[in-house]
């Protein structure tokens, strides 16, 4: 760039900034040069300063009393000129050259507003084509400052002016990302589909770094398609953290100074050439095309006979597209991609049904269709992208957006392997801690709790300062109450209450930390920490919730009657208040409940359950409430509700979940005088018991079934604590069997 800059056109005006002393700001002196050879010019002559307030006239005069060939004669003008005029622009050169420097500096460390000061100073330096990389930094500068408007118009600028493909690119490029930035992902489309459909470097192994960002960019683009519309606190289980946009100063500076070709303004006709054609859908088909402006009509008609696809457009489709062309260059890429391009700046989308391709704008199509076509777009694009160029800045980008996508389907699984991936494979991205925090909501929708847990300590770790280090504070101490680990569920949550920064949070963690202390019966300290964050938690719609945790604290520390019965009447009213769809753990949902049942209201526990199993819970969570309802089923005997529930959890693979439900079963049977399956249900816990307390129960229960059935010798062998198979046989009985 300097190089370009150091050749610039003889005879400009020319006018640089400096900063005097004490003074303030000084200007150099201006004057126009004739045009001159610098051959004769021996070296660079320093600036003259003037003063602030020196006139233009008295400038001139002490430009002339200030050099040297002011004395001599007259037929030494031109040569005087010729060596004071490459004097002077080597001068600017230098200027120009150090402003430059200092802005860059500035935009990488951060400064921008500084930087932007430094640029427009160094436009004042040059003029015409040379200004282009002085317009495109400023551009960068004021996009990575959120000046949305004059970013806009300064890429627009350069990519109207621009005489080399590199240049023009980058200014589209940067449209692109500020209409991003902006949340306009339907204009910022357009931009990128025209990088990628037509450009001169699409040959597989020499695309551009331009082009590169454009793939990933529209991948990012359909997957903020796919998003939910709906706003949800971090503190949700349903919410991950989405994917800004992103930018990278540094990056986006290198692909201005990459070297480029003088840019063909029109593309002329060429071949459309298929290399592989393995079925008859555009995945199975691979071409290249070079096509120059034609209408989007012909460019159908031109693909349908060298692919041999019919194609098929809906009257709408054929309306719409009516004077609308194309230009298209691409090399070795699936038919599948060239239509994806090419119909996306559109609104429309291809579907290939019985070896022919229909064309039809979004609007056609039913909203559930739409939506997973939407899915399949944006999946097919980020893959390319990860796989075509993984190493590219902003493929951990691409990659937390096909996490979120599978989130949002859920595909728990799927997701905790894709956010993984941004792990392992890019350690040290600015993502990892977003990473690590979506993998653990997907780990406890699949009911992976230790793993969940250690991810959302990984995001404690390299999150420190982020705002979703308190939400993972949050979730730890829900996870700890849930476990009944009171002390480091009080621990997480004080931690949460100190760091939140958002409302949410802020509201969330006093609540969990008064329950903590309430299953702590530690009820007056409960109600103390409602008191103290009573700011965060008075608010809607954490309100109700906090008048029924310290309603119940007053109630559990009422010792008179009279006392009594004030704080259970408002204990009922707040009750009434409880919205359950809001309640953050299945603790919550377990301490209303058991709270209903203390005030002998069984039947609103029991519906409780039932309603908090409608909600998308965690796997963990959902066990827990599951195994209440089928107690509460049992208690008002409706013993046959209660038997698929508790199967239903005996198959769980956690094994606590699998214990306490065919221990469960066992007792129903037991109690039912259902001796065969009361023995069956037992022989299976003894095979997954690990403690002497839980074998100890399971062998009591079956010696009381062999007690009931007159069976006394087993019955003894289980009472004593052995199981009746590992008893060895007496004298007697080794003789009768032999």
């Amino acid at each position: 760039m300097i190089a370009r800059l150091a050749g610039m056109k003889k005879g400009i005006a020319l006018a640089t900034l400096s900063f005097g002393v004490g003074a303030g700001v000084g200007l150099f002196a201006t004057r126009v040069l004739p045009s001159a050879s610098s051959e004769n010019a021996e070296a660079p002559a320093q600036p003259v300063r003037f003063g602030q307030n020196m006139t233009e006239a008295a400038a001139e005069n002490r430009w002339e009393e200030a050099s040297p060939a002011a004395a001599e004669a007259e037929p030494k003008t031109d040569s005087i000129a010729s060596e004071t005029g490459d004097a002077v622009e080597l001068s600017v050169s230098t200027s120009l050259e150090s402003t430059l420097m200092r802005g860059e500096s500035l935009l990488l460390e951060g400064n921008a507003s500084a930087a932007v000061i430094q640029f427009k100073n160094a436009i004042t330096l040059c003029d015409g084509i040379a200004r282009n990389p002085i317009i495109y930094r400023l551009a960068v500068c004021q996009e990575s400052l959120g000046d949305l408007e004059n970013a806009l118009d300064n890429y627009r600028t350069l990519a109207s002016r621009a005489a080399e493909t590199r240049t023009h690119e980058c200014a589209l490029l940067g449209q692109a990302r500020v209409w991003i930035l902006a949340d306009r992902q339907s204009l910022a489309k357009p931009f990128l589909c025209e990088l990628l459909i037509n450009s001169n470097s699409h040959r597989p192994g020499t695309e551009s770094d331009v082009f590169k960002d454009a793939l990933h960019l529209l991948g990012f683009t359909f997957a903020r398609d796919c998003a939910s519309k709906q706003s949800r606190p971090l503190i949700d289980g349903q919410s991950v953290v989405a994917p800004k946009p992103p930018f990278q100063a540094s990056h986006v500076l290198g692909l201005f100074g990459q070297v480029s070709e003088p840019r063909e303004e029109d593309v002329s006709d060429g071949p459309i050439t298929v290399h592989h054609k393995r079925g008859h859908t555009p995945e199975e088909i691979e071409l290249t095309a070079k096509m120059g402006r034609n209408s989007i009509h012909d460019t159908f008609e031109k693909l349908s006979v060298e692919t041999g696809l019919p194609v098929t457009l809906s009257p709408s489709a054929e309306l719409a597209f009516r004077g609308r062309t194309a230009e298209i260059s691409m090399s070795q890429v699936t038919l599948s991609r060239l239509l994806d391009l090419l119909l996306v700046p559109l609104d429309a989308v291809w579907q290939s049904e019985e070896g022919a391709l229909h064309i039809r704008l979004l609007e056609e199509l039913p909203p559930r269709e739409l939506e997973l076509m939407k899915v399949a777009l944006a999946r097919r694009t980020l893959q390319l992208a990860v796989s075509t160029f993984p190493e590219n800045p902003v493929a951990d980008h691409a990659y937390l957006a096909l996490g979120n996508i599978a989130f949002g389907r859920g595909e728990f699984q799927a997701a905790a392997k894709l956010y993984q991936q941004i792990m392992r494979q890019y350690p040290r991205s600015r993502l990892k801690a977003s990473a690590s925090f979506n993998r653990a909501k997907s780990l406890l929708q699949t009911g992976d709790v230790k793993e969940a847990k250690e991810a959302l300590l990984l995001v404690i770790d390299s999150g420190y300062g982020h705002r979703i280090e308190a939400a993972a504070y949050v979730h730890l101490a829900g996870l700890a109450l849930d476990e009944g680990q009171l002390q480091e569920c009080t621990r997480f949550a004080r931690r949460a209450i100190a760091m939140a920064s958002d409302r949410d949070t802020s509201s969330t963690a006093p609540l969990i930390l008064s329950l903590a202390y309430l299953q702590k019966n530690q009820p007056i300290v409960a109600n103390g920490v409602l008191m103290e964050n009573r700011s965060a938690v008075r608010r809607p719609p954490y309100r109700d919730r906090a008048a029924f945790l310290s309603a119940l604290a007053r109630f559990r520390t009422a010792k008179s009657q009279s006392r009594i019965g004030i704080a259970g009447r408002a204990l009922v009213s707040a009750l009434s208040n409880l919205r359950p769809d809001e309640f953050f753990t299945a603790s919550e949902y377990l301490l209303v409940a058991e709270t209903y049942e203390q005030l002998q209201l069984i039947d609103e526990a029991r519906r409780l359950c039932e309603i908090a199993l409608e909600d998308s819970l965690p796997t963990m969570s959902r066990d827990r409430i599951t195994f209440a309802l089928a107690d509460y089923h049992v208690r008002q005997e409706q013993v046959e509700k209660a038997k698929p529930l508790l199967a239903q959890l005996a198959l769980s693979q956690n094994r606590d979940v699998a214990t306490n439900a065919t221990k469960k079963l066992a007792e129903v049977a037991f109690a039912q005088n259902k001796e065969d399956d009361c023995l069956r249900y037992c022989q299976n816990l003894l095979r997954i018991v690990n403690n002497h307390t839980e074998l100890s129960t399971v062998l009591r229960l079956m010696g009381q079934v062999y007690e009931q059935r007159g069976d006394f010798h087993n019955a003894a062998v289980c009472f004593a604590g052995m199981t009746p198979n590992l008893v060895p046989p007496t004298s007697l009985e080794r003789k009768a069997s032999d």
